[in-house]
Order: C-alpha cells, then structure tokens, then sequence
C-alpha cells in the first residue's frame, strides 16, 4: 500500500537500492501518521499486521466509520 508517493521519496533506486533494501528489511518505515484517514491502515499493512485482504477492507471500513462525518482533507 502506498502514500501517493514513493516510500522512500528522497531515495532513487538506481543510487540508494541497498539503503533501500536495509530500510525495508530493517521495517523503518515513514510515519503515516499525518494521514487522517488511511494512515494506520497503510502502516499496519507495511508491517504485515493484516493476514488477508478481507483483513485490510475491514481496517479501511473501520477507518471510514471513525472518521465519518468529519472534514478528512
């Protein structure tokens, strides 16, 4: 799951592949903590919390239902 952008925006792959693959393997992920909406669901889903897609659907439901009804932009 992505952000709109890649994970590590101020990397490029053809330079960074290594910093990238430590990064990915060592899980130091951006925070997706300014994300009002799908933050939580996208960091669960980088550290592998959820075990199926009906999982991550539930996680994005519940996250719709918390923040209905309230201005998200």
């Amino acid at each position: 799951m992505v952000t709109g952008h890649d994970i590590f925006s101020e990397l490029r792959y053809s330079r960074d592949k290594e910093e990238i693959i430590r990064r990915l393997r060592e899980r130091e992920f951006p925070d997706t903590g300014k994300l009002k909406v799908l933050g939580p669901v996208i960091a669960k889903c980088w550290n592998l919390e959820y075990g199926s897609m009906k999982d991550i659907v539930e996680g994005i439901d519940a996250e719709k239902l918390e923040f209905a009804g309230q201005d998200v932009a």
